[in-house]
């Protein structure tokens, strides 16, 4: 995202992750203009640890 110059316009409270359809986690973006970035992003965990991953595109 730094690359890109996403993260100049876009703050961590435009991102929501919510459950999709079948359990997938799924990335939800409310800040304007940004429907060419696609983010898929996987979260794991183990008693007290977690781990997430994310890939953004832009198409």
């Amino acid at each position: 995202m730094y690359s890109s110059g996403i993260i100049n316009s876009i703050n961590f409270t435009d991102i929501e992750i919510a459950s999709g359809v079948s359990g997938i986690p799924e990335v939800q973006l409310s800040y304007p203009n940004l429907n060419n970035v696609q983010i898929k992003i996987s979260i794991s965990h183990i008693e007290e640890y977690a781990i997430a991953f994310a890939l953004v595109s832009l198409s």
